[in-house]
């Protein structure tokens, strides 16, 4: 039978709310969509139907699925929390900041109703990369199981209002899974026009679909702190990509593979005054990818082999 018509079988189960069909050239039961978003993740086995754009399959080969539209994937069971905290994450080192330090600050709330958190990210539903960054985002939704908080993924294109889009992701996190996110939280360090452009154009999006606050929980806080508070976590950040505004020297110095810890910051001020090159990069001139406790063993050995092979052959980012 050809193709199109185990699609129209599956789609045909999909509406009826089946779980499974009958795959009629090996009479095997197939999962549905129905099937695996109940389940709320990617399983890893590649299954035919996975809308989770198989990002927890370690065979490169078997990863043939795309992420077509916002997907939960849960790292742990749903629980009764209506209401969340979103949290922006690309997978760097500011974002992964901003969420410890509000994870501390949801670990001291007392009184009221208590409130979850649930990760959110952008990428490109193309090729499955999150820009800046230029990683994958299995890379992310690794990062987010290890650390057992669930992952609101948002595929974009070309012609994405990026508004508009996220402002759905939140609709469907609502309407799909009974989460109501009130709050949104950013890890932007200091630069006005980012956090501008968001509050003039992303919080009226949200604004209408229930959010009532912006979070910053990094905002102006000074380096030195950040950097213990990087330092003491204990999670491995490396350098992923570099960006155009990098200075001509620093790209020898600052390079995909490079592990961002207290050696590498203390070159970059030898080398560079804060107006040539940020300590943060915050200006887009690099960017990191980090690596949590816990993280699975293969997606380390995956990280660090696509690192490597960057920092071989010369390449401002792993991919793209």
């Amino acid at each position: 039978m050809a193709l199109v018509d185990v699609e129209e079988l599956h789609e045909a189960a999909c509406a009826a709310g089946r779980r499974g069909y009958c795959d009629p050239r090996t009479g095997l039961t197939v999962f549905t969509r129905v099937a695996h978003l109940q389940r709320g993740r990617c399983c890893g086995n590649g299954c035919r139907h996975c809308p989770y754009g198989h990002v927890l399959v370690t065979d490169a080969s078997k990863r043939t699925n795309a992420i077509d539209a916002p997907r939960l994937l849960r790292a742990s069971p749903p629980s009764a929390l209506e209401e969340s905290d979103v949290l922006f994450f690309s997978g760097g080192k500011d974002s992964y900041l901003a969420l410890r330090r509000h994870q501390r600050v949801l670990a001291t709330l007392d009184g009221g109703a208590p409130r979850g958190l649930v990760l959110v990210t952008t990428f490109s539903g193309t090729d499955g990369i999150v820009g800046h960054q230029q990683v994958p985002v299995r890379w992310i939704a690794a990062q987010a199981r290890a650390m057992r908080i669930d992952l609101l993924v948002v595929p974009l294109d070309g012609r994405s209002d990026y508004p508009a889009a996220v402002a759905h992701a939140l609709q469907v996190l609502a309407a799909e899974h009974g989460v109501h996110a009130r709050r949104v939280v950013f890890g932007d360090l200091h630069v006005e026009s980012i956090r501008a452009w968001r509050e003039a154009h992303v919080l009226p999006a949200v604004t209408a679909v229930g959010v009532v606050e912006f979070v910053y929980p990094v905002w102006l806080a000074p380096y030195e702190q950040l950097e213990r508070e990087l330092d003491d976590d204990g999670a491995e950040v490396f350098v992923c990509a570099q960006g155009d505004n990098l200075p001509d020297g620093a790209r020898r110095v600052v390079k995909p593979g490079a592990v961002y810890d207290g050696a590498l910051r203390a070159a970059i001020r030898a080398g560079w005054s804060e107006t040539q090159l940020d300590v943060f990069g915050e200006r887009g001139e690099f960017h990191s990818v980090v690596l949590p406790a816990g993280i699975d063993a293969a997606v380390r050995s995956e990280v660090l082999a696509a690192l490597a092979d960057a920092a071989r052959d010369g390449l401002p980012c792993v991919f793209g």
